[in-house]
């Protein structure tokens, strides 16, 4: 169907299916716009007949419909229904929602509510079909109609891991260790929407929202109807990925969060407070303390005392770089449990080619496989950059299950350390073990 062209003045908008014998053409009045924000107010003949009428054009789900018949009189059993679902491009009527009156006739006034504003018709004219059979149809109806906007609800997911800043919003899968499990989702203009979740699928396999990706409504989480400005976000249960919240049959949605692995699975039979110590050594990358050295839980005093004041530690870690490293390395199958490390491996070898030498210049390896079986081997080390090492080295360890952090500061080996060094320590075996190769 035509859109509004409100410069013309007097419009005519054809349904779809027109017929010359038996369609109707729906004739549009639009008026001035009011001084009041996005009011818009109009008269129109709706037809009972064909496709969906779109009051609006823009607007998608300013879609009603009128049907109705009745066996004794002019009053009508007409329901008008407001609201549509995009689907494959095309309109589907929320035939659930919105129906305003079961029963109405010239004078009445109608109220929809929709999530892009509210629209409020009189009842001017109903006009009648000739009689078939015993029944008497409804042709179309004449409204005079006024149309609200709302201003977009505005979606926000708060919450998530204490260490990672914005707009990065991450939460741990099945996390018992985190003070608050649970994402809040704020919504600026509430409504009682129905809130589905949908996840990012990566469909070029570049670790990139592009145009070629789609999001999909996520199947494992029970939709939401609520009203509430603030509500929680239940998250324990979704696969790892990258997530955004969207009001059903719309297109507002929220910024984007991610849900990763939890690496204290095996921790579970220890005692809450220990899992949540584990919980700050985990994710606490900070710089501080005495002589410039990591101020960070295990690392041994001596290492600070050993170094004076002049080496300066260096924070050398890029706290978007190591998210995206966390989350490439389990992102590619979505929908299923994270493998062993050859699996992760595989899924590093382009984006390391793509990403690691932009941190500090240092040229991956050709081939990452050959690479990680140098370090297993315990041979020679590969030579390169410490932080882009220890990065991908935490990344690696994370998504196999094992805890892992970066370290700033200066180590035991003076050759590597310049004015600062990263390296990486794994926790196993009850303690924190340093792995730098």
């Amino acid at each position: 169907m035509r859109l509004l062209d409100a410069s013309k003045g007097m419009i005519e908008l054809w349904p779809n299916k027109y017929d010359e014998v038996k369609g109707v053409k729906i004739y549009y009045r639009i008026t001035t716009y009011s001084t009041e924000k996005d009011k818009l107010d109009r008269i129109a003949w709706i037809s009972t007949h064909g496709d969906l009428v779109s009051l609006t054009g823009q607007h998608k789900d300013f879609v009603m419909k009128v049907w109705g018949d009745n066996t004794d009189d002019y009053y009508t059993e007409t329901r008008i229904y407001g609201g549509a679902y995009m689907i494959a491009k095309g309109l589907l009527m929320n035939w659930d929602g919105n129906v305003t009156k079961k029963y109405f006739t010239v004078g009445d006034e109608i109220h929809l509510d929709v999530p892009s504003g509210t629209i409020t018709m009189k009842i001017l004219e109903l006009k009648w079909a000739p009689p078939q059979y015993d029944r008497i149809l409804l042709e179309k109806v004449k409204v005079d109609y006024e149309i609200v906007l709302h201003d977009p609800p505005n979606l926000i997911v708060t919450g998530g891991l204490p260490y990672y800043d914005e707009p990065l919003q991450v939460f741990l899968k099945g996390s018992e260790v985190y003070d608050r499990q649970q994402p809040l989702v704020s919504v600026q203009n509430p409504y009682e929407y129905t809130y589905i979740v949908e996840y990012w699928n990566d469909t070029n396999n570049n670790y990139d929202i592009d145009g070629g990706d789609r999001w999909e409504k996520e199947s494992t989480f029970n939709d939401k109807t609520t009203s509430d400005s603030e509500f929680d976000l239940k998250v324990q249960d979704l696969p790892v990925g990258l997530y955004r919240v969207r009001i059903e049959g719309t297109d507002y949605w929220s910024n984007n969060f991610y849900v990763i692995l939890n690496p204290f699975d095996s921790f579970s039979g220890l005692p809450i407070e220990t899992r949540r110590n584990y919980r700050d050594h985990y994710w606490l990358a900070d710089i501080g303390g005495n002589h410039g050295c990591a101020k960070l839980v295990g690392i041994p005093y001596w290492i600070c005392r050993a170094f004076p004041n002049r080496f300066g530690a260096t924070k050398l870690r890029n706290h978007e770089h190591d998210m995206l490293l966390t989350v490439a390395s389990i992102w590619k199958e979505h929908k299923h449990p994270v493998n062993e490390e050859v699996y992760m491996i595989e899924q590093f070898n382009t984006f390391l080619a793509a990403h690691m030498d932009r941190l500090k210049g240092t040229l991956p390896p050709s081939d990452i496989i050959e690479y990680i079986q140098k370090i297993k081997s315990g041979g020679d080390s590969p030579i390169g950059d410490c932080d882009g090492f220890a990065v991908f080295l935490v990344a690696l360890a994370r998504t196999s299950g094992i805890p892992a952090r970066c370290v700033y500061g200066h180590g035991g080996d003076g050759t590597v350390n310049g004015g600062g060094h990263v390296w990486v320590e794994a926790f196993y075996d009850g303690e924190w073990h340093v792995w730098d190769p």
